[in-house]
């Protein structure tokens, strides 16, 4: 695994693995050795994972439920819920568990700050989308469907969604793809496929600009915990005005 490999490099001085000045997750892991093609495949490799997981399972719920209605929230709530484990194996091979949920104890900083910032990303974006709903007609059909089963779809989108996605697209993609792009491009390139998972123009729009705040938050605070926790109550605050 890397941080074995790097390890071994910097003579058994495992502090080479801690956060940079810079603010970086990992003290510059990339393999220089390796071709940028390469590196793009890792960075790719979880998100097809996650496509074909999902949509096997929105396949199979309607069967396996009986019902076709409200069958997409059912069955994002199950991909998430199958998802989570594989993410994990995927990081717990590379060696980046501890580093990826690092934690120094700080909860003001980590979670407090982040939640109470979500709550108001939250707030604002929920009264901006409802200002804008008219120019997207497919904006208010998913919140339709979402209000037809409302406890599925807090479980799902305020505990198991931000997990996952944070997992995928910040710990894996995201930092996967600084290995490949300089400066600011990895944080805009994971934004974006962050941004297509979501259904409407208005979602896509909001889903764009908080990848990037995602992103910038984890290397901030170089724990996936704080972009988890903002991500949480972004989605929580959005669904309880929309009830």
């Amino acid at each position: 695994a890397e941080p074995q490999r790097y390890r071994n490099e910097n003579n058994g001085n495992s502090a080479q693995l801690t956060v940079n000045v810079t603010g970086s997750i990992i003290k510059d892991m990339c393999d220089n050795k390796r071709k940028n093609t390469v590196w793009v495949w890792e960075a790719l490799f979880p998100y097809i994972i996650y496509l074909i997981v999902m949509e096997f399972v929105t396949a199979i719920v309607p069967y396996v439920t009986g019902r076709t209605d409200n069958s997409s929230v059912t069955a994002g709530l199950a991909g998430q819920i199958i998802m989570i484990p594989v993410l994990i194996f995927m990081l717990h091979r590379e060696c980046m568990l501890k580093f990826v949920f690092e934690w120094k104890k700080d909860a003001v900083r980590d979670l407090i700050i982040p939640f109470a910032a979500g709550a108001i990303i939250g707030a604002a974006a929920t009264w901006a989308a409802g200002m804008l709903a008219s120019a997207d007609p497919g904006f208010e059909g998913i919140q339709t469907v979402y209000r037809q089963n409302i406890a599925v779809t807090i479980v799902s989108s305020v505990i198991f969604a931000p997990v996952v996605e944070e997992l995928l697209f910040r710990a894996l993609m995201y930092r996967r793809m600084k290995c490949v792009f300089r400066g600011h491009t990895a944080i805009i390139v994971s934004a974006l496929f962050f941004a297509v998972g979501h259904a409407s123009v208005l979602q896509l729009v909001y889903g764009f600009i908080m990848g990037i705040v995602f992103a910038v938050l984890y290397d901030r605070r170089n724990t996936i915990l704080a972009p988890v926790a903002m991500h949480m109550a972004a989605n929580l605050i959005t669904i309880l005005i929309k009830l």
